[in-house]
């Protein structure tokens, strides 16, 4: 289910937990830029965590944004009709950065005046040379907006943008892109374009005269958070020939003055002699706190975890440690406690396990343990503040184990079983249902698929073959009334058969897309998707769904033909679509913008978790 890593990196994060597979990198459930070793976006509500697993990816110390990237329209087909309700804001050779919600200013509320920025590439006028632009989507969906550098609308911020695709770190065009109303992007680099990238990297939001170089010369990757103007960056990585490999930790509050770097926080020590990963870093959902841990050079260094106030950063002396020998942490969702396991065993055969503990924040007060043998675990989650209990995975053997819900941690021994026996699972918005897979096909990724209601009642099938993927798009509506799965996977082209059915008894089953990229489900009043792709383009659809439970086919819009596979849906209420058209002359290509949705405003328009970002 979880075989598309470069997917993990889009504003919506879709990913898993995957007791042997997932998106590479770590970050916890709403809270900003939370990370193992991964650069990840924000998570999916309710979704297991990825790096939370029995076997993460140990390929890199910083995992991979973009390990296989979209690429766009070719040359080779016949230029498509422009829909007539489509409005071309940027003409020529631009290409849409980011990706999913991260194309654009995604903060709920927006910063500012409310107006919604875009990022973009375009060739420079020098020879190989990528410049970064952003246009104030707003702006130009309602006039027009000139990209001459003459309007204060449509702004170049680089004429030297990274554009390399390492097998490592940032990757273009994913890892530029908005981290709520943050634009964090890649210019002025000392690395070539198929290594890790080092240089500088860059922040920048509406209303600032110019972005600001946030990293020093040496900066690897930075992540800004969904809520606040705070932002915090990997630097100064150790070279090749020494080891164990070593990077600085950066955070702090940005600013629209002459900051300099951000302040450094901690020299990390990542992995441990197994590669298994020993640190962490996020924000809290409001981003006035600041957690990181990390293990030391050698095993008998216990991994340690420390708390400060992002207004404190770059002062050691005001950080709190709240203790040692603790892993795999997660901060709560309204920011009160915290959840760790003390004496992990740092498995990477598909075998973790610790006793999960939680304590005050943030001082550490009231430790107590809850539950032993717990191979990963995650926070219950409904899209708001409210700590709602845990979810974990125990007694987890060569890669499964069993789901149970911990819905009150003043009662830890009263677990509802909701699966077991279990490899990776996914939970719905309203916490009713989980879809889970039993087993992997190990060289695709791919899975079966089943769904089981979280009160413990049931279970049920949505298919036994290993063809399934569900990091495509969100796996059920806000209100539970549809399931959505990919099926008959093509593990190279990143596509597959878009399937949808009733959650309650897996029935109803229906086809509704023959080469789905992705899917977003617009409240419980419709969904968006790409449908018909090639591996280069896609067709960009969107059916209203009647009361969250019915699929129309005569409801289905084809909304634009071949546009590439980086589009863009603006927030709160997914009212506009952004995306590319490659293929064509002068007249067609460029960045266009659709605002003809029917959809009507969703009950819980863009209420997603804006804590920031599953990195």
């Amino acid at each position: 289910m979880f075989s598309r890593p470069w997917f993990c990196s889009f504003g919506i994060a879709l990913c898993s937990v995957s007791l042997g597979f997932g998106c590479n990198g770590s970050s916890q459930p709403g809270v900003a830029g939370g990370t193992d070793g991964g650069t990840d976006r924000p998570s999916g509500v309710g979704a297991f965590d990825a790096t939370q697993g029995v076997k993460p990816d140990t390929s890199s110390v910083l995992g991979t944004m973009d390990a296989k990237p979209p690429v766009e329209a070719g040359p080779d087909r016949p230029p498509p009709e422009i829909s007539a309700q489509a409005k071309r804001i940027v003409p020529g050779r631009a290409r849409l950065l980011g990706g999913g919600l991260s194309s654009c200013s995604n903060q709920v509320p927006a910063s500012g005046n409310g107006d919604r920025w875009c990022v973009y590439s375009q060739p420079g006028d020098s020879l190989g040379a990528t410049e970064l632009w952003v246009i104030n989507l707003t702006k130009a969906v309602a006039g027009t907006v000139k990209c001459d550098n003459t309007d204060p609308n449509c702004r170049r911020l680089s004429t030297t943008l990274w554009t390399g695709q390492p097998g490592g770190g940032p990757a273009y065009p994913l890892s530029d892109r908005f981290d709520g109303d943050t634009l964090i992007f890649h210019a002025d680099a000392l690395s070539a374009q198929t290594d890790l990238y080092r240089g500088p990297v860059y922040a920048w939001r509406p209303g600032w005269q110019k972005p600001r170089k946030i990293t020093g010369q040496n900066g690897i990757l930075c992540t800004g958070h969904g809520r606040a103007e705070v932002a915090w960056c990997i630097d100064n990585i150790s070279p090749d020939t020494v080891m164990p490999t070593q990077f600085d930790i950066t955070a702090g509050p940005l600013s629209d003055s002459d900051m300099t770097v951000l302040p450094k926080i901690a020299r990390i020590t990542p992995t441990r002699s197994n590669d298994a990963r020993q640190w962490r870093a996020t924000f809290n959902r409001s981003g006035d706190y600041f957690a990181y841990s990390t293990g030391g050079a050698v095993i008998a260094e216990k991994e340690a975890l420390y708390v400060l106030k992002t207004a404190d950063a770059g002062k050691p002396d005001m950080y709190t440690k709240i203790g040692d020998d603790i892993s795999r942490w997660l901060i709560s969702n309204n920011s009160q406690r915290i959840y760790y396991y003390k004496k992990y065993n740092y498995d990477v055969d598909g075998s973790p396990a610790g006793n999960l503990t939680v304590a005050d924040l943030p001082l550490g007060n009231n430790e107590r343990t809850l539950v032993g043998k717990v191979g990963a675990f995650l926070l219950l989650n409904d899209g708001t503040d409210a700590d709602l209990g845990l979810g974990i995975f125990q007694n987890v053997v060569v890669g499964k184990g069993d789901l149970k819900f911990m819905k009150d941690i003043t009662k830890p021994d009263q677990l509802v079983t909701v699966a077991t026996n279990i490899a990776g699972a996914t939970l719905s918005r309203d916490l009713r249902f989980t879809m889970f897979a039993k087993d992997f096909d190990d060289t695709t990724g791919t899975s079966d698929a089943f769904i089981a209601k979280n009160d413990g009642s049931g279970q049920c099938t949505l298919t036994t073959a290993l063809t399934t993927d569900s990091s495509f798009g969100a796996p059920f509506n806000p209100g539970s009334g549809l399931a959505f799965w990919a099926d008959k996977v093509d593990s190279d082209l990143g596509l597959g058969e878009g399937w949808l059915a009733s959650p309650d008894n897996c029935g109803g089953k229906k086809k509704f897309a023959t080469n789905v990229d992705f899917w977003f489900t617009v409240g419980d009043q419709g969904l968006i998707y790409t449908d018909e792709g090639d591996g280069d383009v896609a067709n960009l659809k969107y059916a209203t769904t009647p009361g969250g439970k019915e699929w129309v086919t005569s409801n289905i819009v084809r909304v634009q033909d071949q546009i590439g596979r980086i589009f863009a849906l603006t927030l709160p209420n997914y009212d506009t679509a952004v995306f590319t058209i490659g293929n064509g002359g002068s007249d067609r290509v460029g960045i266009y913008a659709y605002s003809a949705f029917a959809l009507g405003t969703p009950a819980d328009a863009g209420a997603r978790d804006t804590a920031g970002t599953d990195r």
